[in-house]
């Protein structure tokens, strides 16, 4: 992944400590298809879906997120959003979702999550960590509540210089506001309204 420094084992350990709980029931919440039921009714359909990926690994609980909204009458699908993230509890004890980007021109197919097994023959050690993307949870039994500290999620987008992202995580929805903003902290891209709420419309 970075020269062995970002703390991903290289293979699975049958003696490695059990992965706790909560760290199954924030990646189990986050699997799934859902929707944005919010949306004005005349603008584009926005998904969110999330599918466990090497389930062997003992370094947490691996998760391929794609983003994708369909659009035209073709009801032709664009894959907004397409990343990994690893659930798990980090050296600080906190529990977290670190997010990982592929390489560029290494996109998995659009539609991968409906095959988790087309995934397989991706490398982790190929992922491109997103430092300062973190996504920190405290769990509060019935959600799962969390987001990014501090400006370290670059983000070059419409001017901003880093973005933010502040999460809720429920077993029936995801709650997600992603801001830009710039260097004098003015927001440049993003919902200045609030966060959109996806509705999960598939059994666990």
């Amino acid at each position: 992944l970075c020269g062995g420094g970002c703390g991903v084992e290289t293979s699975s350990n049958t003696h490695a400590p059990q992965i706790p709980k909560k760290v199954d029931r924030l990646a189990d919440w986050l699997t799934g298809s859902f929707d944005d039921t919010d949306r004005d009714s005349g603008a584009e359909a926005l998904d969110l879906h999330g599918c466990p990926i090497w389930p062997d690994r003992t370094d947490g609980r691996w998760i391929y997120v794609e983003e994708t909204r369909t659009s035209g009458t073709d009801r032709s699908i664009r894959a907004l959003r397409q990343e990994v993230l690893r659930v798990r509890i980090d050296d600080q004890a906190d529990l977290v979702a670190e997010v990982f980007a592929f390489p560029a021109g290494d996109l998995p197919a659009p539609g991968s999550w409906r095959n988790p097994r087309s995934l397989d023959g991706v490398d982790p050690f190929l992922l491109l960590p997103k430092e300062g993307c973190t996504l920190h949870f405290t769990d509060r039994e019935d959600a799962f509540r969390g987001g990014t500290r501090g400006a370290g999620c670059e983000n070059a987008r419409e001017g901003a210089t880093h973005a933010t992202s502040e999460v809720v995580i429920t077993a029936t929805m995801i709650s997600v506001w992603d801001r830009g903003f710039d260097a004098g902290g003015t927001q440049t891209w993003g919902s200045s309204e609030g966060p959109i709420t996806f509705q999960r419309r598939t059994e666990r």
